[in-house]
Parts: structure tokens; C-alpha cells; sequence
């Protein structure tokens, strides 16, 4: 069975997903740099932390370009 979703509906789902996606890693950024949290990246701190902030702008700038900015 095949399911097919409005363009718009796309749209929306992938938004949604973005901002929750952007949401965890803010929450995985602070828990780093308070010395908590698991890794996400790298065992590293410090590289782990760059890492997630890399994501972070990545996952704003198609935010941004889907017409959603932060």
C-alpha cells in the first residue's frame, strides 16, 4: 500500500523534525559543557562540544532555507 502526502504536508513534516532535531542538540550542547550528558559525536569533550555546535548551525541554516528561521 502506498501512501502519498500534499507537498505541503512534506513540508511540514520536515520542519517539525528540524526544530525537534535543533531542540536536542541545544540540550545535548548544554549538558556537555556542564560536563553531563553522553557523547554525540566524540568521547571528547571538547571536540564532541565543536561538533554539536557545527550540527547546530547546519540544522538552523535549513531552517532557514525551508523558510523557518530561528
Amino acid at each position: 500500500m502506498k501512501v502519498e502526502i500534499c507537498p505541503e504536508s512534506a513540508a511540514e513534516i520536515t520542519r517539525a523534525e528540524l526544530q525537534l532535531t535543533l531542540q536536542l542538540f541545544k540540550k545535548d550542547l548544554r549538558q556537555r559543557k556542564a560536563g553531563k550528558g553522553t557523547p554525540v559525536f566524540d568521547h571528547d569533550k571538547v571536540t564532541d562540544v565543536e561538533q554539536i555546535k557545527r550540527h547546530i548551525e547546519a540544522t538552523e541554516m535549513l531552517l532557514n532555507y525551508y523558510g523557518y528561521p530561528q
